[in-house]
């Protein structure tokens, strides 16, 4: 995903090393540039979050190893970034997928079958309550990291311990009533599971990004926000060998949750390439510097500034990978310092199963004005659509999605990684019979069983459909 990353992301501008400030994009890192994943920045309500005045869209992705992509047909070797960046702009990224699912977080992915909901209840489905998809939680604290870079502590209650319970890695997916609008927004968790009691996620502002200003502007203590359940898979494996994380902006975010779960469990060496525009944009500093100076001789710490050492290049990029033959490498940053990490990563032959990518893009996601939709062929059913105070009729074609019908329609419907991931697109069966072709950790059990579904995976299967997403108020 090109853009600022993160869940610790906001919005932010796509910088070549340290900028995580694309617009548009989501913060699953810690920025918003990526619909950027941190989920983001500025960004428009498709993706993983609201709409930005800038027009763009930011996106999360998830993390795989190269040969996830791979299998697609899309290989993240030198020569095809071109190939590489017109799939990112067709569709949402994916997220390493190697990642226990958290002890309250959503179920492994339903082995790719089709799941049968067809609810008869038409009770409204409220978009924060303590029974979910979101839950309300209070702001404990808040941290100024840097000038344009918070972080956020959540209180999380005693009866929603094992719900919000995660695994170093993973984002939260926040629900930002706004201006009549529920705007999705994704973050990293920077805090540690292994290490702090706390729920921490950090919010880089971007440049006109209409959430991540708001998470920094107005977010005060005591203040209640609207989040779901840890998701993601960009985790660290259960291995023992050499750890080298490529981290650039408010990338840093999911990357310093792993690190410090992996100093704490483990007796893994560690090297850090942390990239930033300049000395005053580093995000957890201290922290890190502390860190380092804790475990000596596991942790090696190295800054890439852009405005003294310029931006990572392939031979900088190709010493560090050759430096630690038989290392995990684990990957989160703006997209061109991540096309350098990639590059060399493969110029170094490092096998697929060893390479874990938290990458976020900014695809064309953004719903087309009513009236300029392609036009569709096919005998196609129609569904009600409850949203945003709103009810809309939409022609669903026979082979497709809810949420592709929405878009087609000119509706701005929800949604961030359309690949059933991050549960941003979910909305609750009201009426008729709906088939979810996948659900790969959007939503648990509880929720299926509930009406449920992953707009992005839905399909009818009968007339008199009615889809509602959650209220924005």
């Amino acid at each position: 995903m090109g853009g600022p990353l993160a869940l610790s992301l906001g919005e932010a501008r796509l910088l070549p090393l340290g900028g995580l400030g694309a617009r548009g994009l989501c913060a699953v890192a810690g920025g918003e540039n990526r619909r950027p994943a941190g989920t983001c920045s500025g960004v428009r309500r498709r993706g993983v979050g609201g709409r930005d005045p800038s027009g763009r869209s930011p996106v999360a992705c998830r993390s795989k190893p190269r040969s996830a992509f791979r299998a697609r047909g899309l290989s993240r070797r030198a020569g095809d970034r071109r190939e590489s960046r017109e799939l990112r702009r067709s569709r949402a990224p994916t997220r390493g997928n190697l990642c226990p699912p958290s002890p309250g977080g959503g179920a492994w992915p339903k082995n790719r079958r089709r799941i049968a909901v067809a609810p008869s209840g038409r009770g409204g489905a409220k978009m924060s309550s303590q029974s979910g998809p979101y839950y309300d939680l209070p702001v404990a604290r808040i941290v100024e990291e840097t000038h344009d870079a918070r972080s956020i502590i959540l209180s999380v209650p005693e009866e929603l311990k094992a719900t919000f319970s995660y695994t170093a890695g993973q984002f939260l997916t926040f629900g930002v009533p706004l201006e009549g609008h529920q705007w999705v927004r994704c973050y990293s968790l920077a805090s540690c599971p292994d290490t702090e009691s706390e729920h921490k996620v950090t919010v880089k502002r971007v440049e006109d990004g209409r959430i991540s200003n708001w998470f920094n502007d107005s977010v005060t203590p005591g203040q209640t926000l609207h989040v779901m359940k840890p998701a993601g898979h960009f985790c660290l494996q259960a291995r023992e060998t050499p750890l080298v994380f490529f981290s650039g902006g408010s990338g840093i975010t999911p990357v310093i949750s792993i690190l410090k779960s992996a100093l704490a469990t483990t007796q893994r060496s560690m090297h850090l390439v942390y990239g930033n525009r300049d000395q005053d944009s580093i995000i957890f500093g201290a922290e890190l510097r502390a860190l380092e100076a804790e475990y000596p001789g596991r942790l090696k710490l190295v800054h890439r500034l852009d405005d003294t050492d310029g931006f990572l290049d392939l031979p900088s990029a190709r010493s560090v990978v050759a430096s630690a033959p038989g290392a995990d490498f684990y990957v989160c940053g703006p997209g061109p310092f991540m096309d350098v990490v990639e590059e060399a990563l493969a110029a170094e032959s490092v096998p697929d199963e060893r390479i874990f990518i938290e990458r976020f893009v900014l695809p064309e996601l953004e719903a087309p004005a009513p009236g300029a939709a392609a036009a569709s062929t096919g005998e196609a059913d129609s569904a009600q659509v409850y949203l945003d105070g709103g009810v809309h009729t939409v022609a669903v074609q026979p082979e497709e999605t809810i949420l592709a019908a929405c878009h087609r329609a000119g509706i701005d419907a929800p949604c961030a990684c359309t690949e059933g991931y991050c549960g941003a697109c979910m909305a609750r069966v009201k009426a008729g019979e709906v088939e979810m072709l996948l659900n790969d950790g959007g939503l648990d059990d509880d929720q299926v069983e509930e009406g449920w579904v992953l707009t992005c995976q839905t399909r009818l299967k009968s007339a008199g459909v009615e889809i509602e997403y959650p209220d924005a108020e």
